[in-house]
């Protein structure tokens, strides 16, 4: 089982074992039938001896043709005798072949001494070697890649899991204590959780085991990395420079592993656009009445009660730290801020008017709506961090000079140290989403783009049956709940999203380049596509941790469990078997062995029946191993013989037949028996000195 380490838990994929159809091959080259290692590996040895066997059997097809095309009535030499006994009676190729070469050997030089032979030895019995190698080299290749019914099938298995089903919270489940106790971490960890497999497998492009579970190790995505600001005029600290995410239609099947045939698909798409934002103009000081603790408020949203600017409309809040003055420190020193503070303000489109989470009434200034888009801004704070060398990167702009650091016995020279250049820094994204049905007329197969929840709302009415509608619910659905957007790594792992962070040292950080904000949210963004295949596959894996179970809401109709139950993943450990390959092997190998056994009976009937072909029919029948002792004993009289055009003849019981004459060893031959068995015992009795 394919595994993935979430923390100190391990969560598995229970693989199904049994027939199935990838329809990426479609129905019938994709009938395959999953079998663990042991099952295989047994059926894959089974299927290597049985071509091994079929190639025996094709081998006397090919000796039982040329046999017949040889036969002649004519008078022929020891050579044409030898090349038809040889293909009468090898048992396999490599017999065969062996036996061949044998007589190619020794009759090599006798060619000028053969008068009767029209054609050299090499060429009569070259082509029947010819033969036989290709048979050796045919099947035993063919033996070799017998696996290659199960290769070629690749890795992709099914998830099969009684637990199948989406987190939801419902009228019944709204225990806020029991959600932050164990719903809320659980998303936080599967975003962790895809967050490292974004970085391990498709940032570090690693070979780690883990990173080659989903279908696509990584959802295509195209990125415009100097793209104009996507609000309005004035609020982009860029004109150009900012980024855009297109991750173009994501297929269902293809990219998302949900098998299903071509009718039962669809389509995602997700455009994200993100720009550094002025912070100049959008904020305010402000002093809690209570603390009297100063802060800085930031003000990019409103509230429908208030207007723009009000206390009660902030969208963000962030303490004023006070600036120490410390002229030299040492470069061992703990000075500076040790991490960054990272901040998630998210507000929803619905049919072109906004919301905001639970408890809020926020709405995006109107220099950052988009009507068809969710808003999200993220805001940084590098607190007292120091920075090694100046900063121009936009997001964590520093050149605000700090403290000198004055050199300690283990370096020379002092250093100037910087700071970022405002307490918090914004970056804006607009995420909008699509949902398209490929099975519908062009022109009428997409959603207009949507938010987040929008969308899913929008796939629902874009489906013009009742199990499109199913299934179009339980994707975006899963898509919606389960996943999130490039925004939840920021909101959920905060500062840990960061990839500056890995750069820092007690507080003192290295150099950053330019492009750093866009190396952040690139790394969001591949987060997010992990999560989202995560979300799908981990939905028909089913629960992990019982304590979730009530907010489980299971399949419940026949869409929902055909998803449940054809979610793809990949894993080497289990064998898929080519139905078509495995019978297509098996139906021609047993039609070769079949007419192995049958076809020489089916022609004899047919040339005897017909009077067809006598002297080959006869010739096949008594070049046969048994038929030629029987020749040979016979024409020395011994032994009266029945059977004699079958392939087994016989004697009575009790007769003896010929003996080896040994008086010229190097020359042995056969000699009729000694009449009784008295002559016999005086044969081998010594004779007496006299």
């Amino acid at each position: 089982m394919d595994t993935f380490s979430q923390n100190n838990k391990t969560v598995a994929y229970n693989i199904y074992t049994g027939y199935w159809i990838n329809w990426s091959k479609g129905h019938t080259l994709g009938a395959t039938i999953t079998l663990d290692r042991r099952d295989g590996s047994l059926l894959i040895a089974f299927l290597a001896m049985f071509v091994s066997v079929v190639g025996t059997s094709f081998w006397r097809i090919s000796c039982l043709a040329f046999h017949s095309l040889y036969s002649t009535e004519a008078a022929q030499d020891a050579l044409y005798h030898q090349r038809q006994a040889i293909l009468r009676n090898s048992a396999n190729s490599t017999s065969g072949l062996w036996s061949l070469l044998n007589v190619l050997w020794v009759w090599r030089r006798s060619a000028a001494q053969i008068k009767f032979t029209r054609t050299r030895p090499y060429q009569r019995i070259l082509p029947i070697i010819g033969l036989a190698a290709i048979c050796i080299g045919g099947f035993g290749t063919a033996g070799t890649f017998s696996s290659s019914i199960s290769t070629a099938m690749g890795n992709e298995v099914l998830v099969r899991s009684p637990t199948c089903g989406l987190l939801q919270i419902n009228s019944e489940t709204t225990d806020m204590q029991s959600a932050a106790t164990y719903l809320y971490p659980f998303g936080a960890e599967l975003t962790n959780t895809y967050t490292n497999y974004a970085r391990n497998c498709i940032t570090d492009v690693s070979d780690l085991a883990s990173c080659k579970a989903f279908i696509k190790r990584q959802l295509p995505t195209k990125i415009d990395r100097n793209a104009s600001c996507p609000f309005q005029d004035g609020i982009c600290k860029l004109d150009y420079g900012n980024i855009v995410f297109d991750t173009g239609y994501l297929d269902s099947h293809f990219d998302f592993g949900i098998n299903a045939p071509p009718n039962e698909r669809i389509l995602f798409r997700r455009i994200s656009s993100c720009a550094p934002i002025k912070t100049d103009g959008y904020q305010k000081p402000y002093q809690d009445p209570e603390t009297r603790e100063n802060y800085t408020r930031y003000y990019y949203t409103t509230s429908s009660q208030n207007e723009q600017g009000s206390d009660e409309s902030f969208t963000y809040e962030y303490p004023q730290l006070s600036q120490r003055s410390i002229p030299e420190q040492g470069f061992n020193a703990m000075g500076g801020g040790k991490d960054y503070t990272i901040g998630v303000s998210s507000t929803y489109t619905f049919n072109g008017s906004y919301s905001s989470p639970p408890g809020l009434s926020l709405i995006p200034i109107p220099e950052l709506e988009q009507p068809d888009a969710d808003i999200h801004i993220i805001f940084l704070s590098a607190n007292r961090i120091l920075y090694a060398q100046i900063v121009d990167d936009p997001w964590f702009s520093a050149h605000r000079s700090s403290y000198t650091m004055k050199a300690d016995s283990e370096y020379s020279g002092n250093t100037t140290t910087y700071q970022k250049d405002e307490p918090v820094s914004a970056l804006a994204c607009s995420i909008k989403e699509q949902y398209c049905d490929p099975s519908l007329p062009s022109g009428s197969q997409c959603t207009r783009f949507g938010g987040s929840t929008e969308s899913y709302i929008l796939a629902h009415y874009l489906a013009q049956s009742t199990k499109k509608r199913n299934i179009f619910d339980w994707i975006s659905l899963t898509i919606n709940v389960r996943s999130g957007s490039m925004a939840t790594v920021p909101a959920y792992l905060e500062a840990a999203s960061l990839a500056a962070r890995y750069k820092l040292r007690v507080g003192y950080s290295g150099q950053l380049p330019d492009n750093q904000w866009q190396m952040e949210v690139e790394s969001w963004h591949a987060s997010s596509l992990a999560t989202l295949q995560g979300a799908i596959a981990d939905t028909a894996k089913g629960l992990s941790d019982l304590n979730l179970e009530r907010w489980l809401v299971k399949a419940n109709n026949t869409e929902e469990r055909n998803i449940c139950h054809n979610q793809k993943i990949q894993n080497s450990d289990y064998f898929n078997i080519s139905v078509f390959g495995l019978c297509f092997t098996l139906v021609l190998g047993t039609i070769v062995i079949c007419l192995s056994y049958t076809l020489e009976p089916m022609i004899s009937w047919i040339q005897r029946s017909r009077n067809l072909d006598v002297y080959a029919r006869l010739e096949w029948n008594t070049n046969e191993t048994l038929q030629l002792q029987r020749l040979a004993h016979e024409e020395l009289g011994a032994g009266v013989w029945n059977g004699c055009a079958s392939n087994v003849p016989f004697t009575k019981s009790g007769e003896r037949l010929a003996v080896l004459d040994l008086e010229d060893k190097d020359h042995p031959r056969l000699k009729a028996p000694p009449k009784t068995f008295e002559e016999t015992q005086l044969a081998e009795m010594p004779k007496s000195n006299s």
